[in-house]
């Protein structure tokens, strides 16, 4: 693990998505992208490679569902979760949260506990082993991922990552 910072992450993820000869995000037509990141974002002790690869399955699966346009909005936030807060995903702590949010055609509300399963493969209701994978790299690194969605509203993928410092990469 590496101290990084969340926008080089980001900007990492999204040159992965424009090499991406399955995908090609960023020379799909009718589709806009808005990149909001928070200034002063705290350092992250990741493996840098590994959580890139996963914002950019996220990226890429907000993009694939899009198959008709819109904006994809991608956003680098700091949250902190507080003791007592009803969290269940997350404990205690400072984490920085990736929200990544496409205008396709959603996902059914049956479907959203499913949406990281690698044998659902559809691509209005989950995304197979890229998020398979991308929602183990970010469990494997102390983070969370959820997902919420409506038929007809698109898709909101949320991935919190903790903040940290050389020592806690040293773990």
């Amino acid at each position: 693990k590496t101290i990084t910072t969340a926008d080089s992450l980001l900007n990492e993820a999204l040159a992965m998505c424009g090499n991406d000869s399955n995908v090609v995000p960023f020379q799909k037509p009718r589709v806009s992208y808005k990149i909001d990141i928070k200034v002063g974002l705290p350092v992250i002790c990741v493996d840098r490679l590994q959580i890139a690869e996963a914002l950019r399955s996220l990226i890429s699966k907000g993009v694939q569902s899009m198959r008709f346009g819109g904006t994809l909005t991608v956003r680098a936030e700091p949250v902190t979760v507080e003791s007592g807060k009803k969290n269940a995903k997350l404990p205690h702590g400072k984490y920085v949260k990736f929200t990544i949010i496409d205008q396709g055609e959603g996902v059914a509300s049956e479907m959203l506990g499913r949406f990281f399963d690698p044998y659902i493969s559809s691509q209005h209701e989950g995304g197979g082993l890229a998020l398979a994978s991308a929602y183990s790299i970010v469990k494997h690194h102390d983070g969370a991922i959820d997902v919420s969605s409506k038929i007809g509203s698109g898709t909101t993928v949320r991935m919190y990552v903790p903040t940290g410092t050389a020592e806690k990469g040293k773990q």
